[in-house]
């Protein structure tokens, strides 16, 4: 396995697949996004998301009624300090429409994207047809197993 690694101060926007990995402990992804984690502080990486991930990532437990993943969700991820949520605001929806637009990506991709073009170096997903946008680093988890 691969190991993800990241230089000193660097922003990184994680997509949302990647944080379901990490909460419901789903391998080997997890154990990536773990590690990943785990260097935040050491490295001085910071962590952000897009308010779509909230979105994303409470349908299933909400769904289903996980009230336990509910739980871990809202301590681990809105009110973890390590991880900042990002508001879409009217110009990465902008941003977000245009990249639509030209790449074709579903609406939440394409906020993701912008949002990550805006406020990190680097963006993590596991979806290998986000590669294909030119203007952020894009690093595909499946590529490190």
């Amino acid at each position: 396995m691969g190991e993800l690694v990241f230089p000193k101060g660097t922003t990184i926007a994680m997509d949302t697949p990647p944080l379901i990995y990490f909460f419901e402990n789903i391998h080997p992804y997890s154990k990536i996004v773990s590690s990943i984690l785990e260097k935040a502080d050491e490295r001085k990486i910071r962590f952000i998301c897009s308010a779509i991930t909230i979105l994303e990532i409470f349908v299933k437990p909400l769904r289903e009624n996980q009230k336990g993943i509910q739980v871990k969700l809202e301590k681990g991820l809105i009110k973890n300090r390590k991880i900042s949520i990002v508001p879409v605001t009217t110009s990465i929806a902008l941003e977000a429409a245009s990249i639509r637009a030209k790449y074709n990506l579903r609406t939440p991709d394409s906020i993701q994207i912008a949002t990550a073009k805006k406020y990190a170096d680097y963006f993590i997903t596991n979806d290998k047809k986000l590669e294909k946008y030119p203007h952020i680093e894009i690093k595909v988890l499946e590529s490190f197993i």
